[in-house]
Order: C-alpha cells, then structure tokens, then sequence
C-alpha cells in the first residue's frame, strides 16, 4: 500500500506488455508486464545493473527512463527484492500528437480501455497480472502498473 500511494502522489507511471529486451538484453517472461526495460517479479538487484542510474531506498527512481520512445522518470516498486509495482512519467508533459500516439501504442498491446476513472480522466486495463493505469489527459501525462485497481487504492484512503 505504501508504494502504491507514493507512486499516486508522484503522478507517475507507464507499464504495459510491449516485450522488448530491457538495457541487459534479456526479455521478460512472456506474459510478464514490463515498461521501460524492466518487468514486473524481476529481481531488483538485476534491474539494478540493467540501469545503473536507478536509484534506491524504499523504492527506486531513474530520471533518465524512456518508454514508447518517449524521455521521463522511472519509479520502481519493490517487495522482497523483487519489481512489483512500475511507473513512469513523461518530462516534458506529453501533448497533441505525442500524447495521441503513446495512447495508440497502448490501445494496440491492450486493446480498449476496461474502466473510465473518472476522478481524474484516466483509463484503466485490467490485465492477466494486474491493472494499466494510463492518464494523458488535462495535464496529467503518466502511466503506472499495480496489482490493485486505481479504484480500490483511491477507496482504501
């Protein structure tokens, strides 16, 4: 719950199944949900070399992350040495096309929307693994991954 709240208040977030080889060339499992190199239930220690400006204490945080081509900052869950929860947040704020087509892209690996969260005009995937939260819109520009709906964190306050 911790975690989750922190990347909440951080606005942070971008996660998806888009499969590539992460900054040590390995792929993650098949159905694993992954973002900016990364992937959920990988263990930290290896995504610590994968990205060495990833930096560490409860959680972890990388300036310096890029997801759907697009530059911003990496947060980074972890329990029991493991990934499990990722965010991301485009710097600068993504606006007109770009915003457009990092939404497509996502629409493409995930299909339509499950949920409107209307709170804040973000959409949400339920997934296999866990819930996409993505939020493009009103100058929110950040997508994040959890196991618990946005709905049922934002109720659990």
């Amino acid at each position: 719950m911790r975690g989750t709240l922190v990347a909440t208040m951080l606005g942070l977030g971008l996660c998806g199944p888009l499969h590539a080889a992460g900054p040590t060339g390995q792929a993650p499992p098949e159905n694993a949900f992954g973002m900016a190199g990364l992937w959920i239930g990988q263990p930290l220690e290896e995504a610590r070399r994968a990205m060495p400006s990833l930096r560490c204490e409860a959680a972890c945080t990388a300036d310096d992350g890029r997801y759907l081509e697009q530059p911003g900052r990496l947060w980074v869950g972890q329990r029991d040495g493991r990934i499990d929860q990722l965010g991301f947040r485009f710097v600068p704020t993504l606006e007109g096309d770009a915003r457009a087509a990092a939404r497509a892209r996502i629409v493409d690996a995930h299909g339509p929307p499950t949920t409107h969260l209307g709170l804040d005009g973000c959409d949400e995937w339920t997934l296999e693994s866990g819930y996409l939260a993505v939020c493009l819109t009103d100058g929110l520009s950040h997508v994040t991954w959890n196991r618990m709906s946005r709905r049922d964190v934002n109720a659990a306050r």
